[in-house]
């Protein structure tokens, strides 16, 4: 699913303080054109200016993908592409933002990188995995080992040793993936 595009920069900027170094946004004092009338605008800006902005959100089926999310002009939008828009200037696009650390709500810009899709998948954590290592699944007497990569899942080998199955695979997500590789 393609991301919503953001709202303009300078509305943006007009709305919220954006701290990099804690991944933090705060509501600003907004002006006047921002709303229906001088009291509503009065009453939001005692309520809201200098507060945490946005909410946790908790996105997937499952649940299983947690990141903050804020809401501008009444559309929901993740904290990590605003954070983008307000460091870099520009939107991210069709391209995705990944959490280095997988933790989808520290929005620190030391944290945040571009990705496409297949990127951000590769830095996923392991999900349905018996073994608790990613791509490693008990196969009869030994382990297999498996990894995707362009769209297709690539048969590595069978291993005695679940170590060994895992090693197989590290390495493989290191030649394949490179920074976005994950193990875990």
């Amino acid at each position: 699913m393609a991301a919503k595009n953001l709202p303009d920069l300078s509305f943006v900027r007009e709305c919220l303080d954006y701290d990099p170094d804690t991944g933090v946004f705060l509501w600003r004092e907004r002006p006047l054109h921002h709303f229906a009338n001088k009291a509503s605008q009065h009453r939001m800006n005692m309520r809201d200016r200098g507060r945490i902005a946005g909410s946790r959100h908790d996105a997937g089926r499952y649940g299983e993908r947690i990141y903050w999310g804020i809401r501008l002009a009444g559309h929901f939008y993740p904290a990590h592409r605003i954070a983008w828009l307000l460091t870099y200037g520009f939107d991210p696009g069709r391209m995705e933002i990944d959490h280095i650390n997988n933790d989808g709500l520290d929005n620190r810009i030391t944290n945040l990188r571009l990705a496409t899709r297949s990127e951000n998948a590769a830095n996923s954590r392991v999900q349905g995995s018996v073994s608790g290592i990613k791509g490693v699944q008990q196969n009869g007497s030994g382990y297999m080992a498996r990894i995707r990569a362009d769209g297709r899942s690539i048969y590595l080998g069978t291993f005695p040793t679940i170590e060994e199955a895992a090693e197989a695979r590290r390495e493989a997500a290191i030649r394949l993936h490179g920074i976005y590789a994950r193990h875990d």
